[in-house]
């Protein structure tokens, strides 16, 4: 099995998940969690729309319209997936699956959500926004068959789905009894839904809903999305370092996404971290080190472990074996071409281990290191947006920070060194980690601000 297989491939099998491995009743993962929006269509949702007056009442009991719309941007916040399901059909109904038949009959004898119509368009409400799903394919009832949500929920590893829109009773519904038979954790949201009547959505709710699903309100599910959900607690972690290298910017920024510590700067200069108190935390006296109430530590990946396994298990995979080892080997590997960019910020502020003198030194370094980075795109990102996943993992905090520091025009006049110049996946990389992490452009302001001057 590939290092980026999927869950299942076996071609014959209906489950995503085999039954061993099915996901009921699993803790939410913001970062594995998908929340299925179906057919927030103007025909429905909107005045206007050949069926808005019919599920109106509905509409409105709940407060369904607004109630979806912000807890799609709690999804999104929170680092899960936002998926939009809508039906369309042909003009003639040529592709609709039963058109003699049910509510599909009603489809047809009504001409819904044709094509290319204002009718068939998302409500205003719910137009996907960048980085959100559109399904493709939707004809019938259940949003699985002959569409692309089962390939797109593999490949951005879905374990969670919190399904709602419309009608209750109907597409909701038909798509939660696959989706629990496909091993998925399934969650249903009444209050982000709608139908007919109010005793099909009292019906579907409180009877059908718990048989395939666990059923939560809006407020509930948004509160299961909040960090302290995967976080143990808030901590007080102070990581001993220097706040202007890219070391204190990834751990700087992950601390702060978590809030549980902070970077304290130590001046290597007057052999502050050789300290006596310093050598109660780390006897080894080299920084990084960590200190968590009476626990001390040393280096950097155990560092970068220590803190997602306490304070944030999404960040190293969480109960994702396969996730979880990518991230380990992407770290190790980081350790080891460590050097190779680090000697680049070393010669831009004129101290360090090891300078670049001269140009055919920096020329072979820039190659080494390009070839570096090519390797992590074609290796680590050739399958996920990040390291292990669709959201920033430790590996990528630590990644991405030396990076970042290195994308400045003082380390390019000082060493000819760009990250971004050769490997063309890199700055979308950079610009995604940025987007993902609170707290990455505050950290940075203070490493890009030491090398501001070098440019003089």
């Amino acid at each position: 099995m590939g290092l980026f297989s999927p869950r299942n491939t076996k071609k014959d099998s209906f489950g995503v998940f085999p039954p061993a491995d099915a996901k009921g009743g699993s803790q939410i993962v913001a970062s594995k969690t998908a929340m299925l929006c179906i057919e927030f269509q103007n025909e429905f949702a909107s005045e206007g729309g050949k069926m808005y007056e019919a599920v109106k009442p509905v509409m409105e009991e709940t407060g369904m319209l607004e109630k979806a719309a912000k807890t799609a941007e709690a999804v999104r916040c929170a680092g899960g997936k936002v998926f939009h399901i809508p039906i369309v059909f042909k003009d003639d109904s040529s592709d609709n699956p039963n058109k003699e038949l049910g509510i599909l009959k009603g489809c047809h004898d009504g001409k819904l959500f044709t094509e290319g119509t204002w009718n068939a368009a998302f409500c205003d409400a719910m137009v996907p926004k960048e980085g959100d799903i559109e399904v493709k394919g939707k004809r019938g009832l259940d949003a699985f068959p002959n569409t692309t949500l089962e390939e797109e929920l593999v490949k951005h590893g879905i374990e969670t789905l919190a399904i709602c829109g419309f009608l209750t009773n109907c597409c909701v519904e038909s798509t939660m009894r696959t989706a629990c038979e496909k091993g998925f954790n399934v969650i249903t949201l009444p209050d982000c839904s709608a139908t007919l009547s109010a005793d099909g959505q009292k019906a579907a709710a409180e009877i059908t809903f718990p048989m395939f699903s666990v059923t939560m309100t809006a407020e509930q599910f948004e509160a299961k999305l909040a960090p302290t959900t995967t976080n143990e607690a808030v901590g007080s972690i102070e990581v001993y370092g220097m706040p202007i290298h890219a070391m204190g910017v990834g751990f700087g920024s992950l601390l702060s996404d978590l809030s549980c510590g902070k970077v304290v700067a130590v001046n290597l200069m007057k052999g502050e971290h050789k300290t006596p108190e310093m050598l109660k935390i780390n006897p080894f006296g080299t920084v990084p080190s960590l200190k968590d109430g009476e626990f001390g530590l040393g280096e950097q990946n155990a560092m970068w472990r220590y803190i997602a396994a306490k304070y944030g298990p999404d960040k190293y995979g969480g109960d994702d074996v396969q996730a979880k080892a990518t991230i380990d080997f992407a770290l190790d590997w980081m350790g080891g071409v460590y050097g190779a960019l680090n000697v680049f910020w070393y010669t831009t502020v004129g101290f360090g281990p090891q300078l670049l003198e001269g140009e055919e030194e920096r020329q072979k370094a820039r190659a080494t290191a390009h070839g570096h980075l090519q390797k992590f795109t074609d290796v680590f990102l050739a399958s996920s947006a990040f390291v292990g996943g669709e959201t920033p993992s430790i590996a990528d905090y630590r990644f991405c920070s030396m990076l970042l520091v290195l994308d400045h025009a003082a380390v390019n006049a000082a060493t000819g060194f760009g990250p971004c110049d050769e490997a063309t996946q890199i700055r979308g990389y950079l610009d995604a980690f940025l987007s993902a992490s609170k707290s990455a452009e505050e950290h940075l302001i203070v490493a890009r601000s030491f090398l501001d001057p070098k440019l003089a």
